[in-house]
């Protein structure tokens, strides 16, 4: 008889923290986000009409692949994320590379939102990155994301990223790395 019950309790001790990770998912210890080594890893993005995306072993940061984004001309257009680590606060900074292999440089705008932004892009802590022509470090700082009511946002809550590129003229592509909290 008190096997069942030292079962039960194994059982549950060994699902509440499967549960738990579910509610509140943490970033694998490297940091790692999103590196494009494996088709699965797209079905992990939003995708947007007026683009088109694969994976590449162009322009690879880290691995074999990165992902190819081709932006076609419209009003706004990008890729945002649907599984990311909801708890950045023990992080310095989100980092990514942007290869542009054209001559001409472009503007990427990233959007970041936590629980309170409640998937408003008007209220989501928008930062304008400047892509110019070859490799881009791209760096953004945990500490001091706000929103644009100037509200800190709350970085062991957020819920995700939207990149895109707005008022496109003519077809506009680049490659994405290693996407990562540091």
């Amino acid at each position: 008889m008190r096997v069942l019950p030292m079962i039960c309790l194994g059982f549950l001790l060994g699902v509440i923290p499967l549960v738990w990770g579910c509610v509140n998912p943490e970033p694998p210890r490297n940091g790692m986000l999103f590196d494009f080594e494996e088709d699965a890893e797209l079905d992990r993005f939003r995708w947007k009409c007026h683009s088109r995306f694969f994976l590449s072993q162009a322009y690879a940061r880290h691995g074999k692949s990165s992902l190819e984004m081709s932006f076609f001309p419209t009003e706004q257009v990008g890729f945002s994320t649907g599984h990311v680590a909801h708890n950045w606060s023990p992080y310095l900074s989100l980092q990514f590379f942007v290869y542009n292999p054209s001559e001409a440089s472009s503007t990427l705008y990233i959007q970041i939102s936590d629980d309170h932004t409640q998937g408003n892009p008007a209220r989501a802590c928008t930062r304008e990155l400047h892509v110019v022509p070859g490799e881009n470090k791209m760096v953004i700082p945990v500490a001091g994301l706000v929103d644009t009511t100037s509200r800190p946002l709350e970085t062991d809550r957020i819920k995700g990223f939207y990149i895109y590129m707005k008022d496109i003229r003519i077809k506009r592509t680049l490659y994405f790395d290693f996407f990562r909290l540091i």
